[in-house]
């Protein structure tokens, strides 16, 4: 398993897991809810560049859940990203969103965008937002034709013309189904690190921010390894990111300390990691972590999370 899309075209193996190994019988790969994109290939001498042994599997949401003139609605959260991508609103990085200018302001241009977005659980489209200018041109008002969620929506509030589409939480039939979770907190006020406020008091800029990464893997009839946990955090176009790497940028494998989970046992771990950000600078702060576990049957299943902090 390639960790990235330019591994697999230059075929480069460094960071690869290895899912397989020769004369095994292969393996059978396990999907995900969420919009994946994975990519795969043959280490053995010769197969990734001459034999061209490499793919890119993609995987979609099945939106089991449509509302037609309803809105979608998140628990509890109610912030979106704003359509310039400057920032977000006060619910953390639960919702994504494209503005007007990125798809097309139809039902199919919206679940398109949700298709091609990593980490898509559902959108909402509401033509409503759209007014006509003097000349006739579709304007959208405020951003919000077309949202998109990385946490599954509920229904929301009527409204004419709008529409709700979710996604299936979990993919059933999965004999080793496992789950990633992140969270992240200002450790000296415990707030979220999208809602937290910095004082303007001067020397308070500079933070400390846990990361606390959690996998939980379900109960099953077979024995199953935990193959690979990855984590990575870079800094996105501004100093806010404080990282003694050059680059603002650092990515790693974790050796996880219980490998192997018996047959009809649960496990759960969480792995916590600090940085520091200046929340007085203007950036963003983009964090990733991704589990894989393999079945005694061959399957393999991964599960991966993304989180977004964004300063001004």
């Amino acid at each position: 398993l390639f960790n990235n899309l330019s591994s697999l075209r230059r075929c480069r193996f460094r960071g690869a897991v290895q899912l397989a190994s020769v004369g095994s019988g292969g393996v059978i790969l396990g999907g995900t809810a969420r919009t994946t994109t994975k990519a795969y290939g043959s280490r053995t001498d010769g197969h990734c560049d001459d034999k061209g042994l490499r793919f890119a599997v993609k995987v979609y949401p099945d939106y089991v859940e449509r509302w037609t003139n309803r809105t979608c609605s998140i628990s509890g959260s109610a912030g979106v990203e704003d359509s310039d991508d400057a920032g977000v609103g006060s619910s953390g990085d639960v919702t994504m969103l494209i503005s007007n200018a990125d798809v097309a302001d139809t039902l199919q241009g919206c679940r398109e965008a949700c298709d091609r977005k990593n980490g898509c659980m559902g959108f909402q489209f509401d033509p409503t937002s759209i007014s006509t200018t003097s000349a006739g041109d579709g304007v959208d008002t405020d951003g919000s034709v077309c949202v998109m969620y990385s946490t599954a929506p509920s229904q929301g509030k009527q409204r004419d013309g709008a529409q709700c589409w979710a996604a299936r939480l979990d993919c059933p039939d999965v004999s080793c189904g496992i789950r990633a979770s992140t969270e992240c907190r200002v450790d000296d006020s415990g707030s979220d690190c999208n809602v937290y406020v910095p004082s303007t008091t001067a020397g308070t800029c500079v933070k400390t921010v846990s990361f606390r990464y959690s996998v939980q893997i379900d109960s099953s009839p077979l024995e199953r390894e935990l193959i690979s946990m990855m984590r990575a955090i870079k800094g996105v176009g501004s100093t806010a990111y404080v990282s003694s790497h050059s680059q603002g940028r650092v990515s790693e494998f974790i050796k996880p300390s219980v490998p192997i989970v018996a047959a009809g046992e649960t496990y759960s771990t969480t792995i916590e990691e600090q940085i520091r950000i200046d929340f007085c600078k203007e950036g963003k702060v983009k964090a990733k972590f991704q589990a894989l576990v393999k079945s005694a049957d061959g399957m393999i299943c991964h599960d991966e999370v993304y989180y977004k902090i964004a300063t001004r």
